[in-house]
């Protein structure tokens, strides 16, 4: 029985260009004779071949699907790594952070502010310009102790201060509070 067909008619039936079916042929599909070739070869050829590709592809998929799975577990065991130290006592959880930050600005912002009357009282009758930088600095100290364990990083030395002969004015307004 001859199975013989031209390019065109492998072509046609596999639903692709003659120079497709040609290229397949440099790629191992059996041919007969110059634009000759066996039907049944052909057909068994480009089974294997499709079954080859899929192998790939799946193959290609399981490594990938692999991939994605490892990359979920690292997720889940550094998940479960956080809600442990969470319980341990190690993390605290945002919101908690969010409102002890809160606590601690309200506080801040209630203990500078409470400087403006102390300064004006304290500036009140002070004329030298050092005498008033050692008590804003006093003032200043004492508020950030009662913040915490405040540390200075240097000691106040009075040697440092400005002088009264300084070219800055010291009939200067400080009770204004809106400079301060």
């Amino acid at each position: 029985m001859n199975n013989l067909v031209s390019v065109e008619v492998l072509a046609k039936f596999f639903e692709r260009d003659v120079r497709t079916v040609q290229l397949w042929a440099n790629e191992g599909m059996p041919k007969e004779a110059r634009g000759e070739y066996d039907f049944l070869k052909c057909v068994k050829w480009r089974i294997a071949k499709l079954e080859e590709e899929n192998n790939i592809l799946r193959n290609s998929m399981d490594e990938k699907l692999h991939a994605l799975k490892v990359e979920g577990q690292k997720i889940s065991n550094m998940n479960n790594s956080l809600k442990l130290r969470r319980l341990l006592g190690e993390l605290i959880s945002f919101e908690a952070a969010k409102i002890a930050w809160l606590n601690e600005t309200t506080l801040l912002r209630k203990n500078i502010l409470a400087l403006i009357p102390k300064l004006t009282t304290a500036l009140d009758n002070v004329n030298e310009r050092s005498k008033r930088q050692l008590i804003i600095a006093e003032l200043i100290y004492e508020t950030l102790n009662m913040l915490g364990d405040f540390k200075p990083d240097l000691e106040i030395d009075e040697n440092e201060m400005l002088d009264d002969d300084d070219k800055v004015d010291d009939n200067k307004d400080l009770n204004d509070e809106n400079k301060l």
